[in-house]
């Protein structure tokens, strides 16, 4: 089971790309100096990265990348590919992996951290700079192999709260949330927040306080309570019941909704998915 942590938001400055009347493309370089270049979307995003994160590889497929010393960056490939080639890769991989995909863009852009055969880190800060790049952003984390039991196919409960925190302005903001999708062996189990009167109320009272900034401070504690985690833990009691604990059932369980939550289930590709069931 996915059991990532959630880190402290990473205090970054972007410096955006300036427009004259006949506009050259001005990015960051490695070395933090303004560069000019006529470059298509992916070299812009490139030396976008490099100015906030590791030094970045252009992959034609989608893979696992252990190294720490650069980001994978993999252009010209839509939602539905990629998750396709995702789904081949939890059967063969011995670690976790993430990534996020910008549907603009049909670019994917490798976002993990501390890869284990248990578990990957976010690269929280690689995130957040996306997000205000791109708005529309999408997370992928990798669930790797073909575990006995239902439960281990779910995203752990801090992987919620990791959600709520990301996307804490901008669901009462009525700005777009960042979607997040755990790929499986068996499918992928997309999560989303709703919210909840009690969040709907810490919101308000943020907003008149002019204090929004720390919204996500106060749902992270809100769903720390146990009363948010016992109940997510019931519903996976529940799947098991229903499924008899047989992974290739786990398609009964959804939706699943609780304390403002709400998973779905899909088959991107069925064929890839039903081809080695065990």
């Amino acid at each position: 089971m996915n059991r990532y942590v959630v880190t402290q938001r990473i205090v970054f400055v972007i410096l955006t790309a300036l427009f004259l009347a006949a506009p050259p493309a001005y990015a960051i370089s490695h070395n933090g100096n303004l560069k000019s270049s006529l470059s298509s979307p992916l070299e812009e995003l490139r030396l976008s990265l490099l100015s906030i994160s590791r030094d970045v590889k252009v992959s034609s497929s989608m893979a696992i990348n252990a190294d720490s010393t650069y980001r994978m960056i993999v252009p010209n490939k839509c939602k539905t590919a990629g998750e396709s080639e995702l789904l081949e890769l939890t059967k063969i991989s011995s670690i976790e992996e993430s990534f996020v995909f910008i549907p603009k863009l049909c670019i994917w852009v490798e976002s993990g951290m501390d890869e284990s055969p248990i578990s990957v880190r976010p690269d929280t800060g690689l995130i957040e700079h996306l997000k205000l790049l791109f708005n529309d952003i999408i997370i992928y984390h990798m669930h790797v192999g073909w575990p006995a039991a239902v439960e281990a196919y779910f995203p752990a409960y801090s992987d919620l709260v990791s959600l709520v925190i990301l996307n804490a302005h901008d669901f009462y903001a009525g700005k777009s949330q960042i979607r997040h999708r755990a790929v499986t062996t068996r499918g992928i189990i997309e999560y989303a927040f709703l919210g909840t009167p009690k969040t709907e109320m810490i919101w308000k009272k943020m907003t008149r306080l002019e204090m929004q900034v720390y919204a996500a401070q106060n749902f992270a504690y809100e769903f720390s309570r146990s009363k948010h985690v016992i109940a997510y833990y019931a519903q996976l009691k529940s799947c098991q019941l229903i499924t008899t604990d047989k992974p290739q059932n786990i398609e009964k369980c959804f939706p699943l909704r609780f304390s403002g939550f709400l998973l779905t289930f899909d088959y991107p590709n069925r064929s890839i998915v039903s081809a080695s069931q065990k």
